[in-house]
């Protein structure tokens, strides 16, 4: 709501399904043992949800990440990634899997 009427922006992020929004919610199932990455965090819940973002998010990428309260906790913490390879994370038809390459 702040980012559309207040600030008058489009949304920064556009997924496969159609949707777009300014963040994604990283949804994933929870570990109290594991030390997860942003990097990885992120990738499951995409994948989890079969989605694909169309594009490059422009001009940033929010992510919202699970919350930790004092009882209950998903994961023991989560490691910040200095940056995101969000390249094999992107839907482009232009790209071609070695699966479908090979069965040519």
């Amino acid at each position: 709501m702040l980012f559309s009427r207040v600030l008058h922006l489009e949304e920064f992020l556009s997924l496969s399904s159609g949707e777009s929004d300014f963040f994604h919610q990283v949804l994933c199932k929870g570990d109290a043992e594991r030390l997860p990455t942003v990097q990885e965090l992120f990738e499951e819940s995409l994948r989890e949800q079969k989605l694909k973002l169309k594009s490059v998010p422009s001009p940033v990428l929010i992510l919202q990440m699970p919350r930790s309260g004092n009882k209950f906790k998903m994961f023991k913490g989560i490691l910040p990634n200095l940056s995101i390879d969000i390249t094999d994370l992107i839907d482009d038809s232009k790209t071609v899997s070695l699966l479908s390459f090979f069965r040519r």
